[in-house]
C-alpha cells in the first residue's frame, strides 16, 4: 500500500485514516515551568513571588510571625529542600521568558 501520509496502519488490505493533532508525549517527570501567575509566560512577576517569600522555611513559614507579609509556600520553593532562598529564585530565572 502507498504511503500518502493518510494511514495510521493498516489491518490486512483495509486502510485505516489518520489526523493530526497537536500533543506532547513526556516520559518522566515533567519539567517545571515557574509561571506562577499563570500569564504563559516567567516574567518578573513570577520570579518576585519566591524573591517574596525569602528565607521562610517549611518548618518556619513566617519567620516575622506577621500574617500580612508572605509566608512559606511549597509552590515557590522551586528546589523543594524546604528553604524558599536564592536557589529557588536562580532557578526560576533561569526560566526568564519561557513561553507555558
Amino acid at each position: 500500500m502507498p504511503d500518502n501520509g493518510s494511514v495510521l496502519a493498516a489491518y490486512g488490505a483495509t486502510a485505516i485514516p489518520s489526523i493530526n493533532l497537536p500533543c506532547l508525549v513526556t516520559i518522566g517527570d515533567v519539567p517545571p515551568c515557574f509561571d506562577f501567575d499563570h500569564d504563559g509566560q516567567v516574567t518578573v512577576r513570577d520570579i518576585s513571588d519566591p524573591a517574596a517569600r525569602w528565607n521562610t522555611t517549611l518548618n518556619d513559614p513566617d519567620p516575622d510571625g506577621d500574617p500580612s507579609t508572605p509566608a512559606y509556600d511549597p509552590r515557590y520553593d522551586a528546589n523543594r529542600d524546604g528553604v524558599i532562598d536564592v536557589l529557588d529564585i536562580g532557578l526560576v530565572a533561569d526560566h526568564w521568558l519561557l513561553t507555558c
